[in-house]
């Protein structure tokens, strides 16, 4: 249902539409919902359009360019891939970071992804260093 919705929001979609703000929200709460459902494939087909949409009409240092790249990384930690969520997760960081600074909300997630990422792969100083980051930035917000 979700392929075939998406199927028709492309066919239909005005210029102009898809590249609301809106549109990207709708898009990132999809991709969510497919990364819950286990649906990892379709997860970066939806995040694929939404990158393309970001980077044609805001650029590669943008909040949107790094809640992609946090998605991504997302995506690859779903799936076990240690060293692609791991690439994906830092551009977040420093995209995040460049452009929100380090105490908020979407550092935070990325934070804590990677302390999950680390802790999972067996690397304790590197996850000690994104908990530390986590609940800094938790006393910050």
């Amino acid at each position: 249902m979700l392929h075939t919705a998406l199927t028709i929001w492309q066919e239909y979609t005005h210029p102009g539409l898809a590249e609301s703000h809106d549109m990207l929200q709708q898009l990132l709460n999809l991709i969510n919902m497919l990364i819950l459902s286990k649906n990892a494939d379709t997860a970066k087909q939806v995040l694929s359009i939404y990158e393309d949409l970001v980077l044609e009409h805001e650029g590669t240092q943008t909040l949107d360019n790094g809640v992609c790249q946090m998605m991504y990384g997302a995506i690859a930690l779903s799936e076990s891939n240690a060293k692609e969520a791991e690439l994906h997760l830092l551009s977040a960081e420093n995209i995040i970071s460049e452009v929100m600074g380090t105490y908020n909300d979407y550092a935070k997630t990325v934070y804590l992804y990677l302390n999950n990422l680390y802790s999972r792969w067996q690397k304790p100083e590197q996850a000690l260093t994104y908990k530390n980051k986590y609940l800094e930035c938790s006393k910050q917000n």
